[in-house]
């Protein structure tokens, strides 16, 4: 098969597993708990910086554009006002800092700690992006009518995730160690 034409059904096949992975959501409180950390961090892992923000940003791009590939039922444009779309924001976050991390052989392609570590990196970086987008939009933009601190915020947008998120990156740093150390990619 062509190398280009692998390399774009491979990201395709990425992209697709995303928005299947948003969709299997579970409520819990302002934010539901979906499998999307796990996909960003295996997009991560097993393509190409370049790859991985050009699948994040058509995520994004299609959401935006109304397409329901977002956690919630809805989208378009007006998504911007969700105080979690700082997270989905964070998924660009996480690539640019995944192209560092390549960048300067951070992470070695046999090592699962690094990978790990690499995981646990990213992921900050996505409650960064989020925590700071929710605290703006409630707190600044006033999105939402309600008097919340930003402790609040940060315990129902941040802190009840962690233990989920941390399963998700010893899982996903498993996988893309795993896709990374076979000729599955290459």
């Amino acid at each position: 098969m062509n190398l280009k034409i692998k390399k774009i059904t491979i990201d395709a096949i990425l992209l697709g597993l995303l928005i299947v992975a948003s969709k299997i959501a579970i409520p819990i409180g302002p934010i539901n708990l979906t499998l999307q950390i796990f996909v960003v961090l295996v997009i991560c892992f097993t393509v190409s910086p370049i790859d991985a923000l050009i699948i994040l940003l058509t995520y994004i791009v299609m959401g935006l554009f109304g397409l329901p590939v977002f956690a919630t039922a809805y989208a378009g444009i007006g998504y911007i006002y969700v105080p979690s779309f700082g997270f989905i924001i964070g998924f660009i976050g996480m690539a640019i800092t995944m192209f560092f991390i390549k960048r300067q052989k951070l992470i070695a392609r046999n090592n699962k700690y690094h990978y790990f570590l690499t995981a646990l990196v990213l992921i900050l970086v996505d409650y960064l992006f989020g925590f700071l987008y929710a605290v703006f939009m409630i707190k600044v933009f006033m999105v939402i009518d309600l008097e919340i601190s930003t402790l609040q915020i940060l315990l129902k947008f941040i802190i009840v995730f962690i233990p989920f998120d941390i399963v998700k990156g010893v899982i996903a740093s498993i996988v893309g160690q795993r896709i990374n150390s076979s000729a599955v990619l290459e």
